[in-house]
């Protein structure tokens, strides 16, 4: 009985090695999803905008895009955001997009698209 029971703890010990590589492969495609930018993910989720950006800026360079085609990827202000842009004088409506990316600590984020004659010169991101 003592011969089967090295054998047994090496099928144990394979097992919870596949299991824990499970889980890491899990959890790494999960985060590739959370980082990856789509446009349906950051319409539905504005929570998690944040993760995405990095990813938007590498698909979509903002910069040089008219300000059609930023609402046609990033979709239209919600009042919320336009609420924030009207109460800072550095982001004025007629030449702003904004766009809430989630929370960080207690602040909120926000992205800021500049634009000028239609084309976005630069953008930035801001807390409140």
């Amino acid at each position: 009985m003592k011969e089967k029971e090295p054998g047994k703890k090496r099928q144990l010990g394979i097992i919870l090695l596949f299991i824990l590589a499970g889980i890491i492969l899990f959890m790494l495609v999960f985060q590739l999803y959370r980082h990856t930018f789509s446009r349906q993910r950051w319409l539905d989720e504005p929570l998690y905008r944040q993760y995405m950006l990095s990813s938007l800026e590498k698909r979509h360079p903002l910069v040089g895009m008219t300000m059609e085609e930023a609402v046609a990827l990033l979709g239209e202000e919600d009042s919320r955001q336009s609420t924030f842009k009207r109460s800072d004088a550095a982001y004025p409506p007629e030449t702003t997009l904004v766009y809430y990316l989630g929370t960080e600590s207690a602040d909120d984020l926000w992205l800021i698209l500049s634009f000028e004659d239609g084309v976005c010169v630069s953008y930035t991101v801001d807390v409140t």
